[in-house]
């Protein structure tokens, strides 16, 4: 009797004594035992689930198959700011905010008025993220995720659903994207005064580039009046004065009755090496300024410069020029028959060339193109524009510069020299 009193309240603890008579009594106390452990069993287990509910940090709910809250646990009511009670029987869309109805009017989230129906479909869902209301109206972001719960007839007998809030991580991103944006912000800032920066060098830059062309340019201008002055008087002068001279002789020559033969031979023999004088004096005097140019223009210029040149040398030039029909300013033609009288020097004096091509190419109408190349030794040309050794190298940049134009010059070592200009024919 002890036995079943504790039965009846509950208490599985006691167990109904045996007897061997092995009658009803006994089989009745063998079953009664039997429930006994099972109920025992039952209880732990649902004990040991209650205290995992009661202890879960994210939010549970059990919703019945309308959609209305059954059950849930303490940590539900604690973020909400609800008591347990009085969410029980509240449709469950009722904790969603206003945006999230929004989403759910544009069918954008597929589990909020209708769970039911979401899940009938897909059986579970996993972390949708949504925007709960708690009871003082803060909105608290969440991960749902749910499964539907069918008894062995497999009929929906309600949803189990699990809220984990996100609000702490949904803060560290927000954090993130402010520092992500601040430093975008301090980058962009950092350009802005780097580029105001580049922008003060550039226009520095460009400033010092064209003093220093205005430098370069009147320098030049400097020589040019210098060996326009030095040429006239040459001409004016010493030729002039070779030339009488060099009559006088003659003269003298053509006179039988005041020489003897001997005389005569040694006069005829200093007639010859005054006129060799008299030619090369011309020549520098026409190499100080080129006085072809201003009548006859640049091509018949280097003609002459490079008929000049073979009186001296046995190198073989091939030469070959557009008609200009006086696209380029007096200015510009004198530049650029200097860098190929330069390039000429400097292959007779260092190349030891046995040819050399010039090439004068009007292109468009808008650019002339000069090629000079020869098969000679060539040079080291980074290292002599290194070594600043290489002035007249640095004087052929310095006239193509002024004329905002572009040289190229490749050379090296036993394979010959190449200098390409590019010279715009109007200024603009």
């Amino acid at each position: 009797l002890e036995a079943v009193n504790c039965f009846a309240h509950l208490d599985f603890s006691k167990e109904l004594p045996m007897t061997n008579k092995a009658d009803v009594f006994d089989k009745i106390a063998t079953g009664l035992n039997m429930l006994s452990e099972e109920l025992q069993s039952s209880t732990v287990s649902r004990n040991f689930f209650d205290s995992i509910l009661q202890s879960m940090p994210d939010m549970l709910l059990v919703l019945n198959p309308d959609g209305n809250i059954r059950t849930v646990n303490p940590s539900t009511a604690d973020t909400l700011g609800y008591k347990e009670e009085e969410l029980i029987g509240l449709p469950f869309s009722t904790l969603f905010a206003e945006e999230e109805e929004e989403k759910n009017k544009e069918e954008k989230v597929p589990f909020l008025k209708t769970p039911i129906e979401s899940l009938i479909k897909k059986g579970t869902i996993t972390n949708i993220e949504l925007t709960f209301l708690s009871k003082d109206g803060s909105k608290i972001p969440v991960h749902l995720s749910g499964s539907v719960m069918k008894n062995d007839q497999k009929e929906i007998t309600g949803v189990v659903c699990v809220a984990h809030n996100i609000t702490e991580r949904k803060k560290a991103e927000q954090e993130k994207k402010r520092l992500v944006e601040e430093k975008i912000k301090i980058e962009k800032q950092k350009g802005f005064e780097l580029e105001k920066v580049n922008k003060k060098l550039s226009k520095s830059k460009q400033l010092l580039l064209e003093e220093r062309k205005l430098s370069t340019t009147a320098i030049l201008e400097e020589q040019e009046k210098e060996r326009n002055r030095l040429a006239l008087d040459i001409h004016d002068s010493l030729l002039q004065r070779l030339t009488a001279l060099n009559m006088d002789l003659q003269h003298i020559m053509r006179d039988k009755s005041s020489t003897s033969p001997s005389t005569k031979e040694r006069i005829g023999m200093s007639i010859d090496q005054i006129t060799e004088i008299i030619t090369e004096t011309r020549n520098i005097s026409h190499n100080l300024v080129p006085f072809a140019l201003k009548d006859f223009g640049l091509k018949t210029s280097v003609e002459q410069l490079i008929h000049n040149f073979n009186k001296n040398s046995k190198i073989k030039i091939n030469y070959s020029a557009d008609e200009l029909n006086g696209k380029l300013d007096i200015r510009k033609q004198l530049h650029i028959f200097r860098v190929i009288q330069e390039a000429l020097h400097n292959a007779l004096r260092h190349s030891k060339a046995k040819e050399i091509n010039i090439n004068i190419t009007l292109l468009n109408d808008k650019l002339i193109n000069i090629l000079i190349d020869d098969d000679g030794l060539g040079f080291d040309y980074k290292k002599k524009m290194k070594e600043k050794k290489g002035m007249g190298l640095i004087n052929m940049c310095e006239r193509v510069n002024i004329l905002d134009g572009n040289i190229e010059i490749y050379s090296s070592e036993k394979s010959g020299t190449s200098i390409i200009l590019d010279v715009p024919i109007n200024d603009n």
